[in-house]
């Protein structure tokens, strides 16, 4: 095999919508059709840890190209809804690339470099529409000629319960392409609880599950099976054996690990001060509890039926068998309306007035569906005012929406719609509204928001989903009453800070309800929620260790950051983008490591990622190669050429001269390779000259006092690396980036004997090029 650089380039960044439907691991030529003679699974692992319902999946595909020639591949994966991808990595010549968070444009601009220079680059991408952050495509090149190409990826998932039942689902069963197959299959899943479990029940029924371990807090299980076809998803469900509400508090803190800041100050790391508080409380008040279709009292139900042409193909097929099992869940004293809708809206046996909910109207309903041509846009403002309109006022009225949220035509903001339909059904009388999104590029924002003000419930069925299971819980819930005003405290309240999900929120009795925040100070907390149910107050209360130091629960720190994240983009959603917004989301994301619709995953060697930044002067020049490389030489811009030395295996280097005239900008040196089989190569690797020295303020703490620990706030600029502070007799300093003060703040020690008056405060900043700067600062010592 010709030896060649480690260049293989995965970028999270964004698919087409027409790409809507997606497969789970399925590595396709790309351009055309799957085919497993060509490109054959052949060894898939799957590991699925679950930690009081945090779920942090791992996977691993390997690939065998059938055929004598280098293939370019679509790599296609679908997360489950609410799952974020949090690691990446492709393995090229028996080397581990792993992907690195940046900004989306920022990698699709190193990506067309390599593309342009013929290397050897696989594209990783995610939807560019930011409600759509499930589906994932990797374009992967080369996948050599009867060899292999081995995928790896990692995603994080906040498993819920509704209805005290708990769904576990992996993702196996493809979409667009149909079947898949797997020369060796490989899962393993382990469920950890702090509540104890009830029975754990595979609905999937093609998966020869062994159990290894059963118990109240704990489930191992295991798959191993050769030649196997993947033609379903692997489901679990599962409960919780406790009778009544329980309230559970975990929490994360790592006062010894340095974590690296992107925000302003580039380079900066800092100590996380904060502790992260998960919270999970299993609301059980004892309501009214029914199968679908027993409550006692007719009721009337209008169903709101989407036939754009948005819904075509699968999605249309899916709606169907949802309103299906809808209409045959209702009772024979019930009466329903239907009304299917896009550009216009179309009223099933409107002269007849409500019909009474028997099987003759439900078998009528369907066929007249089925006969209504699909067309047009989607006027969804226009079918919820229809809706409202068909409501009987003498009856318990519910409204169900059946679509994919997409609206194109009249009022086609979020907001406003949201806001217009909440004054309307507060008018007429606030009808119980539900909506049942339907395909992976629903618009679950805009549904959750619609039913939220009206005691109702959002389901999302995605492409790959069965549907009976969501559809049957969304008919219970019409005779369900909703917990309201759940709010969780401390007792200690200005500890706990930047919590999510924004309260007050609703609920169904026996589902879970979850909250991650941040707190400032570790200690011994009373934790309450509080909530009201059937016309009572209602709280489940537990006391809680905040500790100074535990990690045993990693996946905390990252489900914080993921619903903030969350939050920023339902504002997005809903109120359109913001700069400010989406710089955080892309902070975030950076530093907590998942992906977002803004940035993307690049997985390539660091000189890519990271251009020197050097001064005039002499720099050191520092190059990664693949190991088979025995010469490199560098040609740099203003004419001069050196052959660079080996230094180590795969590490190669040489100093040269930066002429002092050279401007300050970003400049391009060009490397000549040669391998041990003589083939060449050509790369080209960037370098910043800066010749600027970092400006620093200091932020005017006010008068100091003997022996007091005074707050020191310096703003910098954002390549700064490293900022340092010194008061006589004191020692120095380090100041870190703090996003939230939007400065370095570092802790001063003022000397108990320090005289009184004037003293100078000497702060040293240094940033990547090494450029310093020394500036003196006049503090008053009272």
């Amino acid at each position: 095999m010709s030896a060649r650089i480690a260049l293989a380039l995965l970028t999270l960044i964004v698919l087409l919508p027409c790409a809507a439907m997606a497969d789970a691991g399925v590595l396709a030529p790309y351009g055309k059709s799957y085919d497993p003679q060509v490109l054959r699974l052949e060894r898939m692992e799957v590991r699925i840890d679950v930690d009081n319902q945090l779920a942090h999946v791992w996977v691993l595909q390997i690939f065998r190209n059938g055929t004598a020639r280098n293939l370019e591949g679509q790599y296609s994966f679908i997360i489950p809804q609410d799952a974020a991808i949090s690691a990446f990595a492709i393995w090229d010549d028996g080397v581990r690339i792993p992907g690195v968070i940046l900004e989306k444009q920022r990698a699709r601009r190193i990506y067309e470099q390599i593309v342009d220079s013929q290397r050897d680059p696989g594209l990783f991408e995610s939807m560019d529409d930011p409600s759509m952050v499930n589906e994932f495509s990797c374009r992967v090149f080369p996948i050599p000629a009867y060899g292999t190409k081995r995928i790896e990826l990692e995603y994080t998932q906040l498993i819920e319960v509704d209805g005290g039942v708990s769904t576990l689902l992996f993702p196996f069963k493809p979409t667009l392409y149909g079947e898949q197959s797997v020369d060796d299959l490989v899962v393993e899943i382990s469920i950890e609880s702090n509540l104890a479990l009830s029975a754990v029940e595979q609905r999937s029924q093609s998966f020869p599950l062994e159990v290894d371990a059963a118990e109240p807090g704990r489930y191992r299980a295991r798959i191993a099976v050769e030649d196997f076809d993947l033609n379903e998803d692997l489901v679990l469900q599962y409960g919780f054996a406790a009778q009544g509400s329980a309230l559970d508090v975990l929490a994360f803190r790592d006062v010894e690990s340095v974590y690296r800041d992107v925000s302003p100050v580039n380079g900066l790391n800092y100590r996380d001060e904060y502790g992260y508080l998960y919270a999970r409380a299993y609301l059980d008040f004892g309501g009214q509890r029914q199968e679908a279709g027993t409550a006692a009292g007719p009721r009337h139900v209008v169903l709101l039926f989407d036939t754009s042409l948005s819904m075509q193909w699968d999605k249309i097929e899916r709606a169907l068998e949802i309103l299906e099992l809808l209409l045959t869940r209702l009772r024979p004293e019930d009466t329903f309306r239907l009304v299917c809708f896009n550009s216009g809206q179309y009223v099933f046996d409107e002269s007849a007035g409500p019909l009474i909910a028997d099987d003759d109207a439900a078998t009528r309903a369907l066929e007249f569906v089925r006969t209504l041509p699909m067309a047009g846009g989607t006027d969804l403002r226009a079918a919820l005012e229809r809706g409202l309109e068909l409501r009987d006022p003498q009856k318990p009225n519910a409204l169900i929406l059946i679509t994919d949220g997409q609206p194109t035509l009249r009022e086609l903001r979020a907001r406003e719609l949201i806001d217009w339909y909440n004054e309307h059904n507060l008018a007429a009388g606030r009808v119980r509204t539900f909506a049942l999104g339907v395909g992976d590029d629903t618009n679950g924002a805009l549904l959750e928001n619609l039913v939220r003000a009206s005691d109702g419930a959002f389901t999302w069925v995605m492409n790959n989903e069965t549907v009976t299971y969501k559809a049957e819980r969304l008919a219970q819930k019409l005779d369900e009453a909703v917990i309201n005003d759940i709010v969780l405290e401390l007792d200690d309240e200005d500890n706990l800070v930047d919590l999510y999900p924004q309260g007050p929120l609703k609920a169904f009795d026996r589902s879970l309800v979850t909250f991650v925040g941040r707190y400032r100070r570790p200690g011994k907390a009373r934790v309450t929620l509080n909530a009201r149910f059937e016309g009572r107050e209602r709280n489940v209360e537990v006391q809680a260790q905040l500790p100074e130091h535990d990690v045993s629960h990693p996946g905390i720190r990252r489900l914080w950051a993921k619903a903030r994240v969350d939050y920023l983009l339902e504002r997005i959603r809903l109120d359109g983008e913001d700069e400010a917004l989406v710089q955080e989301v892309i902070d975030l994301s950076k530093q907590f490591t998942f992906i977002t619709p803004y940035t993307s995953f690049l997985a390539a060697p660091r000189s890519l990622l990271r251009p020197r930044v050097i001064k005039p002067g002499d720099p050191l020049l520092r190059v990664h190669t693949d190991e088979a490389i025995v010469e490199v030489v560098a040609s740099f811009p203003f004419g001069l050429v050196k052959l660079m030395a080996q230094v180590e295996p795969g590490v190669w280097q040489t100093r040269f001269l930066a002429p002092a005239t050279m401007t300050d900008g970003r400049y391009v040196c060009r490397l000549y390779l040669r391998d041990v089989e003589g083939n060449q190569y050509v790369e080209d690797k960037s370098f910043v000259i800066d010749s600027r020295p970092p400006q620093i303020e200091l932020v005017d703490p006010g008068p100091l006092r003997p022996g007091e620990l005074v707050r020191l706030a310096v703003r910098a600029d954002r390549d700064t690396r490293r900022l340092t502070a010194r008061f006589p007799g004191s020692p120095t300093v380090r100041l870190e980036w703090d996003s939230e003060a939007l400065a370095c703040i570092g802790a001063l020690k003022i000397p108990a004997d320090a005289p009184r008056g004037p003293a100078i405060l000497e702060l040293f900043a240094e940033d990547f090029a090494h450029n310093t700067t020394s500036i003196q600062a006049t503090l008053e010592v009272r």
